[in-house]
């Protein structure tokens, strides 16, 4: 289905050039996937190799103008978060919860030094799927061995990965391989095309499995834009049985969780509100004071929901929690980081590069709505890593 051979000559030139930093963060997304603590130290590791190589064998630190733009975003917003901390509370304060609430910014501004050139990045998607299909396969054989049920609580307990990271990855996935099916596959290609039908049916069937509301949705939005995008009269009756299965399996879906809806809204709206609460407190710079979690706990016990003051919960909204934390001004630093992709676009971007833009701008956006992917290393460094990953690929150029 992908030809292996062009991945395997750019990996030895990379070894060959020395840029182990680049192979020690394909390494870390290779384990990302599979191990917190091993991801963490491989990505430790290239970023100091970086630094070293900058140093002493005069690489450069950014390979395309966007990146730079990126990393000075990344600082802007970081120097911004840690003034008005200090601001708000002391520098005793600041250093006790730099470690857990300010130390993943720090990825902002370095990950874009790592990036290489376009043709030579896709060696960190290989290395990222590679580690997401030994990390499913690897939970499917124990829970076998171990008889359990292989379910959202399997990949929990075996390998400490929450259901909604894990489908973030596999709609990453689906969405690379999509732009491969619609513009590399050619029309008498069956089997090729069975394929890649196969696998896409098989992410559908883990994502049933690990009963993912928001990831049914997603699923069925990136298949759907392709499906128009790529509509013709000759592939109608192929399209329309497409949409029909997916629309029965949605459905199906639906039925067997139609209760987990309710009842996932019902807490949800709980800690919006909450949230919204607080944020209205100090709209424009945010509430620094206390954690994010602290803050809500304040306001459950208030209102009476013990239950949910018990439970520790963030607002389980990313946009809510960066209004929350750092106000309206943070949030329009961040939003800069959407126009300097936009701004990274021009005539000579491939058309199979925007699609994969979009795709992967709907995963994340989407997934903001429902949960604060930001705050563990599991979202921090995908959303990183590939955003500065597209920002080389639609600028389509090197500084």
């Amino acid at each position: 289905m992908i030809n292996l051979t062009p991945k395997i000559s750019i990996l030895k030139s990379i070894y060959l050039e020395k840029d182990f930093s680049f192979l020690a963060i394909a390494t870390s997304l290779f384990l990302l996937p599979l191990s917190i603590n091993l991801s963490t130290f491989a990505l430790i590791v290239g970023l100091a190799l970086k630094l070293i190589q900058v140093l002493f064998l005069k690489q450069k630190f950014f390979v395309a103008k966007s990146l730079r733009v990126s990393s000075a975003i990344g600082a802007l917003f970081l120097v911004y978060v840690l003034l008005n901390c200090l601001i708000q509370n002391d520098l005793h304060y600041l250093i006790a919860i730099f470690g857990n609430e300010f130390s993943p910014w720090v990825l902002l501004i370095l990950v874009p030094f790592i990036l290489r050139e376009k043709n030579q990045n896709i060696i960190l998607s290989y290395a990222f799927f590679s580690g997401l299909i030994v990390a499913c396969l690897y939970v499917l054989v124990v829970s076998f061995i171990l008889r359990i049920n292989f379910d959202r609580d399997a990949f929990q307990n075996i390998i400490d990965i929450h259901h909604t990271y894990l489908c973030m990855y596999l709609l990453f996935f689906v969405n690379f391989l999509l732009e491969r099916f619609f513009t590399k596959t050619k029309k008498n290609h069956y089997l090729k095309s069975i394929s890649y039908l196969v696998v896409f049916s098989l992410v559908f069937l883990l994502i049933f499995i690990l009963k993912s509301k928001v990831s049914i949705v997603i699923y069925a939005l990136l298949v759907g834009g392709y499906l128009v995008v790529s509509f013709s009269k000759k592939n109608a009756i192929v399209y329309l049985f497409i949409v029909s299965a997916l629309t029965l399996s949605i459905i199906l879906f639906n039925q067997k969780l139609n209760t987990s809806y309710k009842n996932a809204m019902d807490f949800r709206l709980e800690i919006w509100g909450q949230s919204i609460n607080s944020i209205k407190e100090n709209l424009l710079f945010g509430n620094l004071k206390m954690q994010e979690k602290d803050l809500l706990n304040e306001k459950h016990y208030l209102n009476g929901r013990y239950d949910l003051m018990d439970s520790d919960l963030n607002s389980h909204n990313q946009y809510l929690s960066i209004l929350l934390k750092y106000g309206i001004i943070g949030s329009i630093i961040l939003t800069l980081y959407i126009l300097n992709l936009i701004m990274a676009f021009n005539t000579t971007t491939p058309k199979e590069t925007v699609k994969s833009v979009l795709g992967f701008s709907v995963i994340i956006l989407t997934i903001f709505y429902i949960e604060n992917i930001l705050d563990r290393h599991h979202g921090i460094v995908f959303v990183t890593v590939f955003y500065n990953y597209f920002l080389v690929a639609v600028q389509n150029e090197t500084n």
